[in-house]
């Protein structure tokens, strides 16, 4: 275990050294770590001594890295706001560059631990920021929206490396670690706990985020990504049907789990190639069968029919639902007669629902 009285390492990680110049800012020298086996600036043996050995990196090292050093001896300027990522020095926790830094707002986000000790990034810019988790969702350029950035304490995460971009994968970029919050080392959590209790953390509403943004400041090189939907991140294959996949996924704004139904239109377009013939569609028969299912299910909520939370068409058809984590009954071997019996009633219900409404399932395993 780290430090139990480190919060959060900062660790440089664009091709330009953006982050790395924007964190040896003078404003910075609170927080700022450099690398222990960096080039010296001035003789450090004499010439008879002999050069010293390259010491071999170890798990949990950040001395080989120029980094950012967040703790909670040197709280946040106002904690209840949580740290600051800024270009005016008064203000900033880390400063990320003076004003008129090409992409970075006035106020462009911030760093808060939440009531259930879970931590989270805000975007109050006018320019956007991209988080990436093991390399995805590094395109998904965002304004006034938060990511998950850890669970709370014990509980395990789902990634191994987090990135911060500002704005995008263009610009300035960090990893992101909390060495300690996987933990629950009680000295650990005694820190975290008074430094909430402490600083009284209420998060804002999502309408009042970015009011207080400083003035547009040189907008970046490329094209934004708009705000548009929640973002999901891919956590694994949960099974294989006739028509597609069921992924389960991950809303990088709260770190919820969700499986997502993914449709092999290839194989919908061979099944229904003779019907499109018959009744000359105009419209493509593969998204008439996905609208109807999803329709379908939307009409007929009940507790033994999967909920639709979220459909989408584009770029390729989506559907979100509840992620179960127990599976399917084919994984339970050692399944009694009575839960048997339960889950088969349970499966009647849903079926007596659907031919109520004139519905039938025609895929019933």
């Amino acid at each position: 275990m780290s430090d139990p009285g480190v919060f959060a390492v900062l660790i440089p990680c664009d091709q330009k050294s953006l982050a790395r110049d924007a964190f040896a800012l003078k404003a910075n020298a609170n927080f700022y770590q450099r690398a222990s086996h960096a080039i010296a600036e001035e003789p450090t043996i004499t010439s008879r001594e002999s050069t010293p050995a390259l010491d071999l990196p170890h798990e949990g090292s950040y001395d080989l890295f120029d980094h950012i050093l967040l703790t909670f001896k040197h709280k946040p300027k106002d904690p209840r706001e949580g740290w600051q990522f800024r270009t005016n020095p008064l203000s900033s926790n880390v400063l990320l560059g003076h004003r008129g830094s090409r992409g970075i707002s006035g106020r462009h986000f911030r760093v808060v631990i939440t009531e259930q000790f879970s931590i989270e990034l805000y975007d109050t810019s006018r320019l956007g920021t991209a988080v990436s988790y093991d390399n995805l969702g590094k395109d998904k350029v965002r304004k006034n929206e938060k990511w998950l950035l850890s669970y709370e304490p014990g509980k395990q995460r789902r990634w191994r490396e987090v990135i911060v971009y500002v704005p995008d994968k263009t610009g300035l970029a960090f990893k992101i670690e909390f060495p300690n919050h996987q933990s629950t080392h009680p000295e650990y959590l005694a820190n975290l706990h008074a430094f909430c209790e402490e600083s009284k953390v209420e998060l804002p509403s999502f309408n009042v985020l970015g009011l207080d943004s400083a003035p547009t400041t040189t907008a970046p090189s490329r094209s934004q990504t708009p705000r548009q939907r929640p973002i999901y991140l891919d956590d694994g294959l949960i099974g294989r049907g006739s028509f597609g996949e069921v992924r389960r996924v991950i809303r990088a704004d709260d770190g919820q789990l969700f499986a997502a139904k993914k449709f092999d239109t290839r194989r919908l377009n061979t099944a229904n190639r003779k019907r499109k013939r018959d009744q000359n569609e105009l419209e493509d028969p593969r998204m008439t069968i996905i609208r109807n299912e999803v329709a379908i299910m939307k009409v007929n909520p009940h507790p033994n029919i999967m909920r639709v939370i979220e459909f989408r068409e584009t770029p390729k058809p989506l559907l979100l639902m509840p992620y179960y984590p127990l599976g399917s009954l084919t994984d339970y071997d050692n399944a009694t007669q009575e839960q048997h019996v339960s889950a088969f009633r349970q499966v009647l219900l849903g079926i007596r629902h659907l031919h109520q409404r004139g519905v039938v399932h025609r895929d019933i395993k």
